[in-house]
């Protein structure tokens, strides 16, 4: 049997570029670049989720989260991932980013730069519904 998962992902772009993170663990995904973000637990807000994974992944609070406007679906490794994506700026621009254990590295990459990335599933698509906004 399938488990669903909600996963909120947040998406900083300063300068025409995005913030991305390259993932350490688990081994599978390991080098995989994606945006930052997590799973819903349970009796947690979507945003305070958001909230939540953007200061544990990268240490930072943010401010005007903007919803995408679309549901990505994927399913792995028997679990079925429904992915809502927000637009977000860093709440003081003098935030220091600091990385937890998930993450080797960050960086901050322009779409056709994330092209040519070894991206998780979904990570080119969510910065290209971004543009927009």
């Amino acid at each position: 049997m399938k488990k669903n998962v909600v996963v909120v992902c947040g998406i900083v772009k300063k300068r025409n570029k995005f913030l991305l993170t390259q993932r350490a663990e688990p081994r599978q995904y390991r080098g995989k670049w994606q945006f930052p973000g997590g799973g819903l637990k349970t009796n947690e807000t979507i945003l305070g989720c958001l909230k939540r994974e953007m200061k544990e992944e990268l240490g930072i609070e943010i401010k005007n989260p903007k919803f995408l406007g679309r549901v990505w679906e994927f399913f792995r490794n028997n679990h079925h991932l429904i992915f809502l994506c927000f637009r977000c700026e860093i709440k003081n621009h003098g935030q220091k980013i600091i990385i937890n254990k998930e993450a080797k590295k960050y960086g901050w990459y322009s779409y056709q730069q994330i092209k040519t990335l070894d991206f998780l599933e979904l990570t080119d698509q969510f910065a290209q519904a971004a543009l927009k906004f």
